[in-house]
């Protein structure tokens, strides 16, 4: 089976104001940056997590502020109000953990950070979201292949994920113990178009990427066989027949 690597440590993602959107895999987490990019906010922060996402820390860029957990992760205040939220002012960084039965590629929308004025009256909104991404899963492994010299031949991989993974063809000339990019094959299928002798035992495979992590197929062996030229000898047979 094809190995994989799942991004399960925070992920700080920079704030586009006025959304947040996060990325994580089920069951990870993600750090998102709550501010006004170009304004700043007086009174508390107060945030909350949707419905299938939980705050599991959080923190701020100012030194005798911080943010409070409830115990339940659904929500975070700011230990204090301040005068000025966002923009050149404060910031605050809290980290969402995705429940592990979220879909994958399913946007968790719903989640809030409101800075409340004196009066009680939200005077910054920003919404907040996290994408479910899916680590690459190996769903066709290239297969060995055996060719005649001269000959091509073409190898196939593939797997699922979110968002769709890239692939990298690899080679290995010493029975996998080292793998080298081949440049340009970075498509489902990789093709080789005249098979030498040299390349006898020669071992292919497919590494996929995304921003979930990585899976690789299984290697496929390349074998290549001489070209075997027979020598044909033609002896005429003479037959005479009696006509009388």
């Amino acid at each position: 089976m094809g190995t994989g690597a799942l991004i399960s440590a925070a992920v700080t993602v920079a704030a586009v104001w006025p959304d947040v959107v996060g990325q994580a895999v089920a069951g990870g987490e993600v750090e998102v940056r709550i501010y006004n990019i170009n304004e700043m906010h007086a009174g508390s922060l107060e945030i909350t997590a949707r419905e299938g996402t939980r705050i599991t820390g959080g923190r701020t860029n100012v030194g005798n502020l911080s943010l409070v957990v409830a115990e339940d992760g659904r929500s975070a205040v700011s230990s204090r109000a301040i005068n000025g939220w966002g923009a050149a002012g404060a910031s605050a960084w809290v980290t969402l953990q995705v429940d592990p039965d979220a879909a994958t590629g399913s946007v968790l929308a719903g989640g809030q950070g409101r800075v409340i004025n004196s009066v009680g009256v939200p005077n910054m909104v920003i919404s907040i979201a996290v994408e479910v991404l899916g680590a690459p899963e190996i769903t066709q492994h290239p297969q060995d292949v055996s060719v005649v010299e001269g000959q091509g031949a073409v190898l196939s991989a593939a797997a699922s994920g979110h968002p769709a993974p890239t692939v990298q063809w690899q080679t290995s000339t010493d029975a996998g113990t080292s793998w080298v990019d081949i440049a340009g094959a970075t498509g489902a299928e990789f093709s080789i178009d005249d098979a030498r002798l040299a390349m006898d035992g020669t071992l292919y495979r497919a590494i996929f990427t995304n921003n979930a992590g990585t899976a690789v197929t299984e290697s496929a062996r390349l074998s290549v066989r001489e070209v075997r030229y027979l020598n044909l000898s033609v002896r005429p047979i003479v037959r005479l027949v009696d006509t009388l």
